[in-house]
């Protein structure tokens, strides 16, 4: 059902300062601003973050593509046997040409929708390591079995990988993991942009360091087992935790794979596992009566 990660919309106090920072620093565009909303891109597609002004810093939601118009029925339908809160059944962001926004477990709400515009500049000139797509987010949650069993029976997602009771990975697509879930309290714990390689992982490094982010990252350069892909994390402008990470593994074999229960040290085969800073990251979604921004 979902055909990829489309994005994800984060609401800060300093709109000017996160904007700038996502530009600067993260190497992605502003497309447009409309009400107190940002749209960045970092490819032809319209936006892959938004950022929004609000009265609290928090999670908005998180956007997953669908391939068509009639995929969104079904997924309303989907949605409507499981009796979950429909918010709206029309876009409320600029860009798109159909949408589906609903409550998920955890007060986690997400948004399906189809017809994303593809008309910006795929390459521009940035002083980060621009990323080539927004890739996936991991959260934490109270209730993993549950969130677990709604992304997979009623969004279609697949387990692809585990640490035990410790954190999954599933997939909508090729890649390796769309959304990972991890047991917490109810937060966003990172968002994650796919980059060339480790080269470009460096310059980010080195950009952080040079507007006096020390450490640059608050975990890695290093390797997941879970996913193969080089990583690191550091912290946004907003509060909020990036990933930006490449090499990610491919699942093109859909019916031949097996999903792994990797060992807590393979969460970096490289060296040390996540720091306690690292572990303590989060950012709440919105309560209900701040979810809403009109365009």
């Amino acid at each position: 059902m979902i055909a990829r990660i489309g994005h994800i919309e984060l609401a800060t106090i300093d709109l000017e300062r996160a904007v700038a920072y996502a530009v600067d620093v993260m190497g992605l565009r502003e497309v447009e601003r409309v009400n107190g909303r940002s749209y960045l891109t970092c490819n032809e597609r319209h936006h892959e973050l938004i950022v929004a002004e609000s009265t609290i810093t928090g999670l908005g939601h998180i956007g997953l593509e669908v391939e068509s118009e009639e995929q969104l029925e079904l997924a309303y339908a989907a949605l409507m046997r499981e009796g979950v809160e429909i918010f709206s059944q029309q876009p409320e962001e600029a860009g798109i040409a159909h949408a589906l926004r609903f409550l998920g477990p955890g007060g986690f709400v997400f948004e399906l929708f189809t017809g994303m515009e593809t008309n910006q500049a795929a390459n521009y000139r940035t002083m980060g390591a621009r990323p080539r797509k927004f890739g996936h987010v991991t959260l934490n949650i109270e209730d993993v079995q549950e969130m677990e069993h709604f992304l997979i029976r009623v969004l279609g997602f697949r387990v692809s990988d585990r640490v035990g009771t410790l954190a999954t990975w599933l997939h909508c697509n090729h890649d390796h993991h769309g959304i990972a879930l991890a047991k917490g309290p109810n937060r966003l714990h990172h968002y994650a942009w796919e980059v060339q390689d480790l080269a470009a992982i460096g310059r980010t490094a080195d950009l952080l360091a040079a507007y006096a982010q020390t450490p640059a990252f608050v975990w890695g350069p290093g390797r997941h087992g879970p996913g193969n892909n080089l990583f690191s994390y550091f912290k946004d402008a907003v509060g909020a935790m990036v990933e930006y990470y490449a090499d990610l593994a491919q699942i093109d074999n859909e019916g031949g794979y097996q999903a792994r229960d990797w060992p807590e040290h393979a969460l970096n085969l490289w060296g040390e596992g996540p720091p306690q800073a690292f572990l303590d990251q989060g950012l709440p979604p919105l309560p209900q009566i701040s979810r809403h921004f009109s365009l």
